[in-house]
């Protein structure tokens, strides 16, 4: 680095025995100032406009807040899938991936690498844990949507039993006073329904109807008993998580798949016969 010489005493600076000119900078520096000072902001560039026109401009664009369409049937029993098979892996891998592994295939051999162990544990665990949660999404996404409808049926039949009124009698509302100020009447109004299942939301109920039966009869008999025996494992699971996930895996899984396919002609067989 060579000898640097003061700007405002001489036009160029000495730098590796070279000489440069400064006459460029010196010019520029100024002309650069002089512009970011004389031009202002665009807001302020017409401090006269009318405020008719500013008006025009805010309602020519108006801000309109950004939603989130509504997931698709599909798109929720993907996401579902998704996110109960990556709660159940990371569940397994924190209580004991091999472990779990020998539980849910009966495994004999320990895996030789992270890799081995994975492929495995994601085609049982995570498979299944996916189908489970995407066959029972339609019935629980039912479920929420008709949530309010039920506590509104809810309500009015404990209304109609406290009053002895019955259940299906058409519900009543206040009405005002009219203009010859007679006094407050009651108008019919019409009872709250709730909207039939479809096809695949029954046998998404039936899915869920059919894991729930499994587990619970598993937990009410002998469960370690029941996970080696669906699976042909020999080691006994050292934790109660592990004993859920082998479960899963094998009889929770199943009754999801039997309940699934066994409601819909069950459903219709009911319907039929109280016709």
């Amino acid at each position: 680095m060579g000898a640097l010489t003061p700007l405002g005493r001489l036009p160029f600076f000495i730098e590796g025995g070279n000489v440069h000119d400064m006459m460029s900078l010196r010019l520029w520096v100024p002309l650069v100032l002089a512009v970011w000072v004389s031009v202002p902001p665009v807001q302020a560039a017409a401090p006269g406009a009318a405020p008719a026109a500013e008006m025009g401009l805010t309602e020519a664009a108006p801000a309109q807040a950004v939603e989130l369409a509504p997931m698709s049937d599909p798109a929720a029993q993907g996401a579902a899938c998704l996110g109960f098979a990556a709660l159940s892996m990371t569940a397994a891998y924190a209580a004991g991936p091999m472990e779990a592994l020998m539980l849910m295939s009966g495994a004999q051999h320990i895996a030789t690498g992270p890799v081995v162990l994975f492929i495995p544990m994601f085609s049982i665990l995570g498979g299944g844990a996916c189908a489970l949660a995407a066959t029972a999404m339609p019935s629980l996404d039912w479920l929420i949507d008709q949530s309010g409808n039920m506590g509104d049926r809810l309500a009015s039949w404990a209304g109609g039993w406290l009053s002895g009124r019955p259940e299906d009698a058409p519900q009543t509302a206040a009405v005002a006073d009219g203009p010859q100020g007679r006094g407050s009447e009651e108008a019919p109004r019409a009872p709250t329904t709730i909207r039939p299942m479809t096809e695949t939301e029954i046998q998404s109920a039936g899915c869920v109807a059919g894991a729930l039966a499994g587990f619970g009869a598993s937990m009410a008999t002998s469960p370690m008993e029941v996970a080696m025996l669906s699976s042909g494992a020999t080691t006994i699971v050292s934790s109660t998580p592990l004993l859920g996930l082998g479960l899963l895996a094998t009889i929770v899984g199943a009754g999801c798949g039997i309940g699934s396919f066994v409601a819909v002609p069950m459903v219709a067989f009911m319907n039929h016969l109280g016709t």
